[in-house]
């Protein structure tokens, strides 16, 4: 039986419907998984960059968590271009207290992580 012949039949062919579903099947997975792979490349590198610029803020003289998340965005590719919006506990007046707890909250789009420190 001619393999075209069969393709444009009613009947069909099992061999090809299965390699089709297999083909799509397998590009859905990739493409979700590449997807996922990406943003959780993005969550763990604002995880990074939060422990490193909370650290940077509490050690420096100025405490000033926005200056410190600039700063060491800048070092990260994937996070360079994009927008981080910063949000803590204290700003830079209030925070003066020797021994308080202070958190820095940093977001892009879906993810949200957060970093706890204590003023030394």
């Amino acid at each position: 039986m001619n393999l075209s012949r069969a393709i444009q039949s009613e009947k069909g062919s099992i061999v090809v419907e299965a390699t089709g579903f297999a083909v799509l099947a397998f590009g859905l997975v990739l493409t979700l998984t590449i997807q996922l792979f990406g943003l959780e490349r993005r969550v763990i590198g604002l995880e990074a960059l939060s422990r490193n610029a909370m650290r940077h803020a509490l050690l420096s003289s100025n405490f000033d968590f926005e200056v410190s998340v600039a700063n060491f965005k800048d070092l990260d590719p994937l996070l360079r271009d994009e927008a981080v919006s910063v949000s803590s506990t204290c700003s830079l007046s209030s925070c003066s207290r020797s021994g308080d707890l202070v958190w820095l909250e940093l977001a892009i789009d879906n993810a949200k992580v957060r970093a706890f420190g204590v003023i030394p």
